[in-house]
């Protein structure tokens, strides 16, 4: 048997809920007549109640598919971000640890402004990379669109 069963059809899914709560059989028994595990059955049954507001002890579909969402974006931005970081050091831009900062005040001859700056930098450089024209001022490490 195959570890992983394909989804079913959200149409079984409803229909599934909707005997379970009306036939008066034992969930056990309808899983089975379903070709279906209870535990599955189950897991429905508690979705659809938190759905519908009839529990408040886990999230709603929306509220799963939207921390899904967040979630996928947050890994797309860290990602994009060790990839500026990664570019920036290969450039020269940005120094690799706190020596890095004296060397390059050393190398430019003025003072060098800290984390926050670069930090913008790398804000801008990803902005840029999207397609908008924002730029830093060196000076106090704001982002001027």
């Amino acid at each position: 048997m195959a570890k992983h069963m394909p989804p079913y059809a959200p149409e079984f899914r409803a229909e599934a809920i909707r005997f379970a709560r009306t036939s008066g059989k034992p969930h056990a028994e309808i899983a089975r007549e379903l070709g279906m595990t209870g535990e599955t059955l189950r897991l429905w049954l508690k979705q659809a109640d938190g759905d519908e507001g009839k529990r408040s002890d886990g999230l709603t579909t929306e509220e799963q598919e939207e921390l899904r969402r967040l979630r996928r974006e947050n890994r797309m931005l860290r990602e994009e971000r060790e990839i500026l970081k990664k570019v920036a050091m290969s450039r020269g831009d940005i120094p690799s640890d706190e020596n890095g900062f004296a060397a390059l005040r050393e190398r430019n001859g003025a003072p060098t402004p800290g984390a926050r700056v670069w930090q913008g930098t790398l804000r801008v450089a990803m902005l840029r990379w999207m397609g908008g024209g924002a730029v830093v001022d060196r000076g106090t490490g704001a982002i001027c669109p």
